[in-house]
């Protein structure tokens, strides 16, 4: 039976070794907080106007544009994250990798451009952290999986 799980590797070259156990701080803030949110719009209109005679000639309607967040399930959506640094500094391009297992691609793609955790993650990475160039990312289905 193939799998429909999607498999995401990121791969960081972090510019200070300490920057490896920060990063680890703040992937572990994230998986406590990345709970997959919808929202959805709710419009609120409100009648103003009304002349005595309870004629409809003098309303107007005003739309409010409301966000009501709603999570899904109430659980978290990414399977696993494993993170750690390379064991060697023999890769130029990479000294840091993560593995963030999603149960289909709706959910990567929501993590990558929707997901408020994620989006602190970056903005903290990119602010906190000496990263050299964008990291390198990858994702992919398994087709072959075998344990001994």
């Amino acid at each position: 039976m193939a799998s429909t799980q999607i498999i995401r590797v990121t791969m960081f070259k972090f510019l200070k070794k300490e920057n490896h156990a920060a990063m680890l701080e703040i992937l572990r803030e994230m998986t406590r907080t990345a709970v997959k949110v919808y929202e959805f719009l709710l419009y609120l209109a409100f009648i103003r106007a009304f002349q005595a005679s309870c004629l409809l000639t003098g309303f107007r309607l005003v739309s409010i544009l409301t966000f009501y967040p709603i999570a899904q399930d109430g659980k978290p959506y990414i399977l696993s994250i494993e993170s750690g640094p390379t064991l060697d500094d023999s890769n130029p391009n990479c000294n840091f990798v993560n593995k963030t297992i999603f149960k289909n691609l709706e959910d990567m793609k929501y993590y990558e451009n929707e997901c408020a955790a994620h989006k602190r993650l970056k903005a903290r990475v990119a602010s906190e952290l000496a990263v050299e160039g964008p990291p390198t990312t990858v994702y992919y289905t398994p087709i072959l999986s075998v344990s001994f």
